[in-house]
């Protein structure tokens, strides 16, 4: 799975957030299909559905490949908004 960042100027904080690396969280954080959405704006794209079922690849069933791309973006989700200790 890999996504494309969609909001530049948000890039190294996604990055940070993403490594477990000290930064300051978003507060809005949501998902909408295959993007994430920060502050209402879609901030990131996940991609990897051909990977995960195309020809030459993976070969997953389309249900595999949902839950692996539906997990990724709960993850990611979870990451951006994570509490600093």
């Amino acid at each position: 799975m890999c996504f494309s960042i969609l909001q530049k100027h948000l890039k190294p904080r996604i990055i940070a957030l993403l490594n477990g690396d000290k930064a300051r969280p978003f507060l809005d954080v949501e998902t909408k299909g295959d993007y994430v959405y920060i502050d209402g704006n879609p901030a990131l794209l996940v991609r990897g559905w051909g990977r995960l079922t195309g020809c030459g690849t993976l070969h997953l069933s389309e249900e595999e490949a949902i839950k692996i791309q539906r997990d990724f973006l709960t993850w990611t989700t979870k990451q951006l908004k994570r509490n600093e200790d």
